[in-house]
């Protein structure tokens, strides 16, 4: 009962290349592990992909993969009878409208679908509406205007209303500069929103940047943990998440006088 991983054959490595091609659409890396069937239009097409490695095939009687411009829909159908379904539900708020048809005009933001939402709105009053509250498992905020001087919303306000979007156990990510005098301001208010122990922040790149994250409902796991889960995140999906937690170090505001 079960598969069998065959000689020189590594489960993870060959799931690993199989995500990446789909999501790369990888023609001809999907093609050496799969029988490619495709239909429909481009606005609306649907691959189907029938294994024909021997690994594959102990692990997946088909797999269908949904979209238009973007994926959309994944449907992984297992030999032993298990079915799943992989979605990814995307919302981006812009206050700008120009920007939106920018966008869409020049770089290929497809129009809104099951996967991709567009709203044109302020952001403060989106994430401090009722309707968002706990509707969020990520929020990524980069809220900087044409001067790139600091973030246009940046107060203790605004982090609280990001957390009460977030479902317990959701994380927030913003980029700020960390080379830049507003940084430790910026960092310390969204401290003092998601409370202690609920921010770190990643070393600064090349360019001044720094991404903080920040998560509500659980603690940071301990660098051992974080290890652990790196090199399996690593093994399965080949992304540099080992380099990532070596970047990583919890955030402590400054002690007030």
């Amino acid at each position: 009962n079960g598969w069998q991983l065959q000689p020189g054959q590594d489960v993870a490595a060959q799931q690993s290349r199989l995500f990446l091609a789909v999501l790369k659409g990888d023609h001809s890396g999907l093609a050496r592990d799969f029988q490619l069937q495709l239909s429909g239009s481009p606005e609306a097409w649907q691959l189907t992909l029938t294994p024909h490695s021997r690994l594959l095939k102990q692990i997946f009687s088909r797999i269908q993969i949904e979209g238009g411009a973007l994926v959309q829909r994944i449907e992984l159908h297992e030999t032993q009878g298990d079915h799943s379904v992989l979605r990814l539900p995307t919302t981006a708020v812009e206050i700008n409208p120009q920007v939106i048809g920018v966008c869409r005009s020049w770089f290929h933001l497809p129009e809104d679908d099951e996967r991709l939402t567009v709203v044109q709105a302020d952001a403060a009053r989106y994430v401090a509406s009722d309707d968002q509250v706990a509707r969020f498992d990520a929020l990524s905020v980069d809220l900087y205007d044409h001067e790139a001087a600091s973030p246009v919303l940046d107060d203790e306000a605004f982090y609280r209303a990001c957390w009460r979007c977030l479902d317990d156990g959701g994380v927030m990510t913003v980029n700020l500069f960390g080379r830049d005098a507003s940084f430790e301001r910026s960092a310390a208010r969204i401290s003092a929103a998601f409370g202690p122990n609920r921010v770190a922040q990643l070393k600064p790149t090349t360019d001044g940047n720094t991404i903080v994250l920040a998560w509500k409902g659980f603690d940071l796991p301990e660098r051992e943990v974080l290890t652990q889960r790196a090199e399996a995140l690593h093994a399965r999906w080949a992304l540099p998440t080992k380099k990532w937690v070596k970047l990583l170090s919890p955030f402590q505001p400054a002690a007030t006088p």
